[in-house]
């Protein structure tokens, strides 16, 4: 909340779940794979609906934030609807990154 705290956008806290799967941290890297593998954990963990962001973190991809405006996507089908975050992002865990950017993320996600 506090990244979006001059915004009319708050977030609760829902659950948290820890999953440990090699398949989802050893990537090859290619954009293609990283989104195969994103829409898998998503149809796999994700929780809520629509207007419950959930957030992914791993050690083995980018950043990105994946929804369809609409909802549905060129067949009709529910799109993706979530946002992956490398793990290493993270406050404390490198000298050169502040912990901003699930909050980045999140505002593509939201549309800003």
């Amino acid at each position: 909340n506090e990244g979006f705290a001059d915004t009319p956008f708050r977030f609760v806290d829902a659950g948290t779940q820890f999953v440990v799967n090699d398949r989802y941290v050893f990537l090859n890297d290619t954009e293609d794979a990283e989104y195969d593998i994103s829409v898998e954990v998503d149809l796999k963990y994700h929780q809520g609906g629509r207007a419950d962001l959930n957030a992914y973190y791993s050690t083995g991809w980018g950043n990105f934030a994946a929804f369809n405006t609409d909802g549905k996507d060129e067949d009709g089908n529910v799109g993706p609807d979530y946002v992956f975050v490398n793990a290493y992002t993270l406050p404390g865990l490198d000298a050169e990154n502040l912990g901003h950017t699930l909050t980045h993320e999140t505002g593509h996600w939201l549309g800003l």
